[in-house]
């Protein structure tokens, strides 16, 4: 949701710091009112308001993915859906380890941030990984606009996360092959350490 934009960017603001205002979305594979086991496998899409309209684009978004005949577990929304708010004052990236681009390398993508060993997540990658790559994340930048897609690269767990690490190869190998913009991100949660607590209740609530 947006829940705390405003207070987040009056804070902001008060720092004299520029807040940059998104949502990481749901997405799912079909019509997002089609409620059954079929259509709940989610990826993530991480979305930025670029101005003011991009802004309302967001609030407009994301209250669909909440509709009562949307929200199916979580809030979500198709890509047909993401493509409609997407007038260009979006800004879009995907690459982290289960969003869009990441799951569509590997054939069981739950395996494989589960693997324990770089080989074991390279067996799971799929023989057309680099094909799909190009496939989806073209998709992404018809919709959002060439400039305004990133490939999101984030290596900050690949020690623990095997997966991080392929996953941030293959974003790279085919956002050249696109001439893509890449992003460098890290997968943060909460702003220090002393916040974890307050993150870990969340976490269970959402449970």
């Amino acid at each position: 949701t947006l829940a705390g934009s405003v207070e987040f960017y009056k804070e902001m603001k008060k720092k004299n710091l520029k807040p940059i205002l998104g949502c990481e979305f749901y997405l799912c594979q079909s019509d997002a009112k089609i409620r059954d086991a079929t259509n709940r496998s989610l990826s993530h899409m991480c979305v930025l308001a670029l101005n003011k309209q991009g802004w309302k684009q967001l609030i407009k978004a994301s209250s669909l993915s909440n509709m009562p005949d949307q929200h199916y577990y979580r809030p979500r929304l198709s890509y047909e859906d993401l493509a409609a708010f997407a007038d260009g004052n979006l800004f879009g990236f995907s690459g982290h380890p289960g969003s869009c681009l990441a799951n569509i390398f590997f054939e069981n993508p739950h395996l494989a941030y589960g693997a324990k060993s770089l080989s074991d997540v390279r067996s799971l990658v799929r023989k057309d990984w680099k094909e799909q790559g190009i496939r989806l994340a073209g998709k992404f930048m018809d919709m959002f606009g060439k400039n305004n897609f990133g490939f999101e690269v984030q290596d900050i767990d690949k020690e623990n996360c095997p997966a991080a690490f392929a996953v941030s190869s293959m974003v790279r190998a085919v956002a050249k092959e696109l001439n893509g913009i890449l992003l460098a991100t890290a997968d943060a949660h909460y702003p220090g350490p002393e916040d974890a607590a307050d993150q870990r209740v969340l976490l269970c609530l959402a449970m």
